[in-house]
């Protein structure tokens, strides 16, 4: 089935605001972006509307609509709630491990020890190593919420990511991760994810004070 044009406005603009074209703090003008796009006012209106309500646009006085800024107390909050998500995910997904995949998570994890400095790169292969784990997880409605959280935060990482230190004890988080995957239950994977998540927040306190 043909996508509506809201539907495309929409994802036009979660892609640009994503990729930090549109960075926090922007102010978005419906006639602007209908202009930039090629498309009426009504379609870009129906798709900041729903952009609103998943937190990645923020309605000011005087209907004015900007995309949103996160600050650090709202940065913590997300990632507590990624924490239990994710580690929820996890946990489902083991229950229907794939031997395809497991490679695919050791050959992104291959990549991402070869890439550290290339932040574009390392930023993509960042989310596909998380994503990957809990694919198999049965539960669309789960995924999309943790898709929404990562989205929020990943003009954020791609700022956090230009340090090297980050990107390493990332690597070493998933070494843990991937080594808990083959080796221990469900239930002490969804614990090993949590953690890796929790662990990461004082690293990420520490590089958005230096912004």
């Amino acid at each position: 089935m043909a996508e509506t044009t809201e539907e495309q406005m929409y994802k036009h603009i979660k892609m640009r605001i994503r990729k930090g074209v549109y960075p926090s703090g922007m102010r978005l003008v419906p006639e602007s972006l209908a202009a930039e796009f090629g498309v009426s006012r009504m379609p870009v209106r129906q798709a900041l509307r729903k952009l609103t309500t998943e937190g990645f646009v923020s309605s000011l006085p005087n209907r004015r609509l900007v995309v949103s800024e996160i600050d650090l107390a709202s940065m913590k909050e997300i990632f507590e709630m990624r924490a239990v998500l994710e580690g929820l995910a996890t946990r489902l997904a083991m229950e229907n491990k794939d031997a395809r995949l497991k490679q695919l998570r050791e050959d992104n994890l291959v990549a991402m020890e070869q890439l550290i400095g290339n932040i574009d790169q390392w930023s993509i292969l960042h989310r596909r190593f998380h994503e990957d784990i809990y694919r198999g997880c049965g539960r669309p409605m789960l995924l999309q919420q943790i898709s929404n959280l990562l989205t929020m935060v990943e003009p954020y990482m791609k700022v956090w990511i230009s340090d090297t230190t980050f990107q390493q004890h990332a690597l070493l988080g998933h070494r843990e991760i991937l080594n808990a995957i083959n080796n221990k239950s469900a239930d002490e994977c969804e614990q090993v994810m949590r953690d890796h998540i929790m662990n990461t927040i004082p690293d990420l306190h520490e590089l958005y004070c230096k912004r």
